[in-house]
């Protein structure tokens, strides 16, 4: 065999073109096994080199073998596919490199300072019937985190920088010309890209005068298995799934017998056939993909930020391939917890009362609630006074608050509102003391219940 030769190869119905010299680099790898001739090679009807993995990955693989280096996008995310391919191929070299751009990338975070400058002109004076005035006013806000804007040489930036109780972001305000320019220059040089640039601008008529304002923002970022696997001995299939063409092979395709296509490619149910002889299956082909990569390696390998879960379930219902179920559901709700994070209020109702009283509307009733004050905030008026947003928003230092409320008949009606807002009642208890006063003639036993519900949303962080 000559190490020059140049081969064709079909990976997963992706077409490819290269040299045996390149396929065999890595010997021990699997690809070069392959084409050192110690196992068969399987070929297409077109006389290609056929090997039933995903073909877009292929494309980093084979890159690899050429130049010994790993190029990925900039925003590439695919590292849990990749590396089940590279696993699969056994290049030691490449595995090594994908382990380690996935842990530069774990460790950069991306900080981003927004430059918004904002230009206000009187084009037009009707008392002095002055036109194209060259006076105009000029404010700078940059808006980014506290702890980068504490880096700009600005001198004294507290004596600009405005921030909010709680937050790790705020923004400096500059008056003047030519603070955007020089602040653009200031973070060039300090190695910060810019993101994106835009401008809009609007006008003002008052009675006197035609104001024009014009916004300039610009966005600036700076970012911080072993063992050989034999190829399998079976028909090369052509699938053509909602119009997405795929390649792979029958004993993929029945990996899992009591599946959808388990059933279909045994031959228990009759299979239809396209214009082009393809097998067709009337399903989302974008998310087929997923499907077939489970079915080529039994492992689960979605992007990073992938959000289309209820359809990518949806799909694996239809083609009932149960492992896949359930590490779908593991994955989603994993997913969920990075993504989400709990709220909770707790509605504590005190009746305080005599025996005569308790626990008729005569009692004194008061309404506790804990909980963020974001939370709090967004609950109606009608339930929890009109002046309850002015009491919340004088309590600052802590994102948690405690809001009092008197009348009766409130943790119930609260409670309604909460249900139908997708809260969860997670927890209700009672609980109750007494006390003896003594009076001039008589003792009064005085009865105290406390009702406790605990209520549960899961929001976006």
């Amino acid at each position: 065999m000559e190490e020059s030769e140049i081969l064709r190869l079909n990976v997963g119905g992706h077409i490819y073109t290269t040299t045996r010299s390149t396929l065999v680099r890595y010997p021990d790898s699997m690809l070069g096994v392959m084409f050192k001739g110690d196992i068969p090679s399987k070929v297409d009807q077109d006389g290609n080199f056929f090997i039933d993995r995903d073909g877009q990955m292929f494309r980093y693989i084979l890159n690899f073998c050429r130049s010994g280096k790993l190029c990925l996008p900039q925003h590439f995310s695919d590292y849990d596919l990749l590396e089940n391919e590279a696993d699969f191929y056994q290049i030691q070299p490449l595995i090594t490199s994908i382990i380690s751009s996935r842990q530069q990338k774990d460790n950069m975070e991306a900080h981003y300072i927004d430059i918004v400058e904002v230009k206000t002109q009187n084009v037009f004076d009707y008392k002095d019937e002055n036109i194209s005035s060259d006076e105009y006013f000029t404010s700078t806000s940059v808006y980014g985190s506290i702890l980068d804007l504490r880096t700009l040489p600005l001198g004294a930036v507290d004596r600009f920088l405005e921030t909010r109780p709680g937050s790790n972001y705020g923004k400096l305000v500059i008056n003047g010309r030519f603070t955007k320019i020089r602040m653009s220059e200031m973070l060039s040089s300090r190695g910060w890209i810019k993101e994106n640039c835009d401008s809009s601008s609007s006008s003002n008529v008052t009675t006197d005068s035609v104001f024009m304002t014009q916004t300039l923002r610009e966005t600036w970022k700076n970012g911080k298995k072993t063992g050989l696997q034999t190829m399998e001995e079976s028909e090369i299939l052509r699938l053509n799934v909602g119009g997405h063409i795929y390649t792979t092979t029958r004993s993929t395709l029945v990996r899992y017998p009591d599946s959808m296509l388990g059933v279909m490619f045994k031959g228990d149910i009759p299979s239809r056939v396209d214009q082009d002889g393809n097998f067709f299956i009337d399903r989302d082909g974008q998310m087929f993909r997923y499907i077939l990569n489970f079915c080529r390696s039994g492992k689960l390998c979605l992007p990073q930020h992938f959000s289309d879960y209820d359809l990518l379930e949806n799909e694996a219902d239809f083609y009932q391939i149960e492992p896949l179920i359930t590490s779908l559901t593991s994955s989603r709700q994993h997913a969920m917890k990075e993504n989400l994070e709990v709220h909770y209020i707790e509605i504590v109702e005190v009746r305080t009362g005599t025996t005569a009283t308790m626990p008729s509307k005569n009692s004194r009733v008061k309404t506790i609630l804990l909980g963020r004050k974001e939370d709090l905030l967004s609950l109606p008026s009608t339930l929890v006074g009109e002046e309850a947003a002015e009491r919340l928003e004088c309590k600052n230092g802590s994102n948690y608050v405690e809001l009092e409320i008197f009348g009766s008949n409130v943790r119930i009606q609260l409670a309604d509102f909460l249900s139908n807002s997708g809260w969860v009642n997670e927890n209700s208890d009672l609980s109750s003391s007494s006390s003896l006063t003594k009076g001039q003639d008589t003792s009064i036993l005085c009865i105290e219940q406390s009702y406790r519900d605990r209520w549960k949303i899961y929001k976006q962080k």
